[in-house]
């Protein structure tokens, strides 16, 4: 992909990454390939923003001072001393990204979100929300009492999948073989359940057999790659996630089916998203597994030539001059 702002452009503009602060490849090796020599984003950006005439900083919420809605500072400069912002990844930050997003939109300072700065923001959210739109999630419910699992799944056949709410990149996903695993996945003595054992949730959806999901990479609800993943051995590992070992190749699917994708991430007010859809190799049936706030946008550099970091560019200048 090539940027449309190769040139010099004397902008002479301040640019906020808020914790922003991600690999840029996949593993060490990959760096002069993929991203001009850096391992992790802010020297890359810096690099890159600087031949686009734009001062490039890369803070972290802990560098936050919030006052009240007019005062919001990063060190000692005023938040709205900037230009452009982009928020990073705000899964356990949501409070204080929605009171930044609040912030910059009194003060008039443009800004991108890669994340979900609402109340959109975990697996519980996004099934309510995705199913309440009548869009194509897998069949799904969340409790924290076992026993209410056994009850809502007695039709479903095994393996089943549990999840943990606050789960990433396959992390905290499982498949149970059978109802005493299905137990054991909830980490409570089922005698023991009380008003409090909220924390222990889990989001229980009935297996999808498949030949590999897919990935919809978004950019501003517009979509910018296709990945299809698989599992090199699906006796030892289930999740098709690129993270756990995966494999990977570019692909394409039907419009309707991108569709799809497009309607979860705006759904879920989700600018940068990666969506995982799945087909059922027996019914051919589509499906919504997750919306991801996360995408890992460097496997798709390294699997279809992506650029994601010139495309984030070109979208901030853009934004900058009124485009």
């Amino acid at each position: 992909m090539i940027s449309k702002f190769n040139e010099y452009t004397p902008l002479f503009a301040k640019v906020l990454f808020l914790n922003f602060n991600i690999a840029a490849v996949s593993e060490p090796g990959k760096e002069e390939e993929y991203s001009q020599g850096f391992k992790r984003t802010p020297s890359l950006y810096k690099k890159i923003g600087k031949t686009k005439g734009l001062a490039v900083d890369f803070k972290e919420y802990s560098d936050v001072l919030i006052v009240d809605d007019k005062t919001i500072t990063i060190d000692t400069n005023s938040l709205s001393s900037y230009d452009f912002v982009v928020l990073g990844l705000m899964a356990k930050k949501t409070e204080m990204a929605n009171l930044i997003c609040d912030y910059l939109d009194k003060n008039n300072v443009k800004y991108f979100s890669y994340g979900t700065p609402s109340d959109k923001g975990n697996k519980l959210a996004d099934m309510y929300n995705l199913l309440s739109a009548g869009l194509p999630y897998i069949p799904s419910f969340v409790t924290s009492n076992p026993k209410l699992a056994f009850e809502y799944t007695k039709d479903w056949n095994y393996p089943i999948i549990v999840k943990e709410l606050n789960s990433s990149q396959g992390d905290g996903v499982y498949k149970a073989g059978n109802k005493n695993e299905l137990r054991g996945y909830f980490n409570i003595d089922d005698k023991s359940i009380h008003p409090g054992n909220a924390e222990e949730m889990r989001m229980v959806q009935k297996f999808i057999e498949n030949d590999g999901d897919y990935r919809v990479l978004l950019f501003n609800f517009q979509p910018i790659a296709i990945a299809k993943r698989w599992s090199k051995d699906k006796e030892k590992e289930f999740r098709n996630n690129l993270s756990k070992g995966g494999e990977g190749e570019e692909s394409t699917l039907p419009q309707s089916v991108i569709q799809i994708a497009i309607n979860a991430a705006q759904t879920l007010d989700k600018r940068m998203a990666g969506v995982d859809l799945i087909q059922s190799s027996k019914t051919g049936d589509w499906y919504i597994m997750e919306v991801n706030s996360s995408p890992q946008y460097h496997y798709f550099a390294e699997i279809s030539g992506l650029d994601f970091p010139a495309l984030l560019f070109d979208y901030i200048v853009s934004r900058i001059l009124n485009n």
